[in-house]
């Protein structure tokens, strides 16, 4: 109940969730809520996070998560392209490794790679309920105008 007053959300648990290594599904989900102002008629949001236990597994596919990642990098300020996204499961969680062109406009690289790195992070935690171990960003190429 505290987590839907103060924040809005409503939390449910769930059995820990586990990446798959093969799996032909997409994972759909409204990304927007990254980008969007919380307006006065902004409806509850539902939370998912371990631990419950239940009869089933739940299992998110790396590819999902990479078209997430490549998804919000395509969209980040000072991103031209993504070259290489790839995700590793790890000891209860995930490694991510995305290497991308920048664009040379006035903005510093350093800041472009946090500010992708921070973003990738908040998606992937918030709608997958995976642990981000680790997110590695290089930045392969530089776009000079």
């Amino acid at each position: 109940q505290k987590e839907r007053a103060q924040k809005g959300q409503h939390v449910i648990p769930v059995s820990h969730v586990e990446v798959r290594k093969n799996f032909a599904g997409k994972l759909v989900g409204r990304l927007r809520v990254l980008w969007s102002d919380r307006g006065p008629h902004e409806g509850e949001k539902t939370i998912v996070r371990p631990p419950f236990n239940f009869y089933g597994d739940l299992r998110i596919d790396p590819m999902a998560v990479e078209q997430m990642g490549r998804f919000i990098a395509r969209r980040s300020r000072g991103i031209e392209k993504v070259l290489v996204f790839d995700v590793k499961p790890v000891e209860e969680g995930i490694a991510i490794t995305i290497s991308v062109k920048a664009k040379g406009d006035k903005r510093n690289l350093l800041e472009t790679g946090k500010d992708l790195r921070e973003k990738i992070l908040k998606a992937v935690s918030y709608f997958t309920g995976l642990e981000v171990k680790r997110i590695d960003v290089q930045i392969q190429e530089v776009e000079i105008p």
